[in-house]
């Protein structure tokens, strides 16, 4: 992507999600899976742009790698458990916690990406479309409602919108090793 790009993406993108952050609140599907999801991107789009106005975070993120690894995949993580989700839109603390934590799990992850191993980062692509499988598995045939402020029917059609991530993602993955797509630097 190129610098202009990224500063057009990010401009857009953190307006929208700030405005639409209670509509995108309002189901468990829009919260978990676009609302976090964004979150994420827009301190990866922050990341980038950073990268290009301050080398010495580049050598911060060989340096630190393995730190920045585990913050973001941590972050990633707990913010997947649904009581966390439900603490976030009754608790003021918790919901600023997620404002603040997930765009820093984009800008870490962005920082550490490159300097991972290639088999490393190989590794954790297929983690997390197999975590995408999973949740979206547990999602559809879990008897009971794991967030209390949503229903049974938001929880099955998150699974369903997380199955499908993990088929667009599978086939992206796919598509990229059997036609030889560009190295990551």
């Amino acid at each position: 992507m190129t610098d202009n790009f990224r500063q057009a993406m990010f401009v857009m993108l953190v307006p929208v999600i700030i405005i639409s952050h209670h509509w995108l609140e309002t189901s468990m599907t829009s919260h978990m899976a676009v609302q976090l999801p964004l979150l994420v991107f827009v301190g990866a789009l922050f990341a980038g742009l950073l990268q290009t106005y301050s080398p010495r975070l580049v050598v911060f993120g060989q340096r630190y790698r393995i730190s920045l690894l585990l913050y973001s995949l941590f972050t990633i993580s707990l913010w997947m458990l649904p009581r966390l989700l439900d603490a976030a839109l009754y608790q003021s603390s918790i919901a600023f916690l997620k404002w603040l934590s997930l765009p820093l799990a984009g800008i870490s992850l962005v920082l550490c990406w490159r300097h991972l191993p290639f088999v490393l980062r190989g590794i954790l692509h297929l983690e997390l479309l197999a975590t995408l499988l999973r949740l979206g598995w547990l999602y559809l045939i879990a008897p009971q409602r794991y967030c209390v402020s949503y229903g049974i029917n938001d929880q099955q059609q998150l699974g369903h919108v997380l199955l499908g991530y993990a088929a667009v993602y599978g086939l992206f993955l796919a598509s990229s090793v059997l036609l030889g797509g560009r190295r990551a630097n």
